[in-house]
């Protein structure tokens, strides 16, 4: 049995819905995790399917990374594919100041 390399990912962005994108600087996988209403995540890019992910703000901290995603599950993704328009109809709305105060 071999071990899971474990990948460190850091969040680029919160998406004015809420949802935050995470980063594997390692294997470039890409992902976004939704906390409301559920905590639910979509990967973007798939990178290493078979590594450990967790993640941080980047700061130095006594307990380490939190978990955020383990070896690939097909039960809780969508394919890129699907969510493309989704990730640009955000980024659009973004881009037009829909949101901020």
């Amino acid at each position: 049995m071999s071990v899971s390399e474990n990948h460190v990912m850091r969040i680029v962005g919160t998406h004015s819905s809420g949802a935050e994108e995470w980063h594997c600087p390692a294997c470039g996988r890409r992902l976004l995790l939704f906390s409301r209403p559920a905590l639910r995540r979509s990967v973007l890019e798939p990178g290493d399917m078979l590594a450990i992910h967790s993640g941080g703000s980047g700061a130095p901290s006594a307990s380490g990374a939190t978990h955020l995603d383990s070896p690939a599950s097909a039960d809780d993704e969508l394919s890129p594919e699907l969510l493309r328009p989704w990730l640009k109809a955000l980024q659009a709305l973004e881009d037009e100041g829909f949101g901020k105060h």
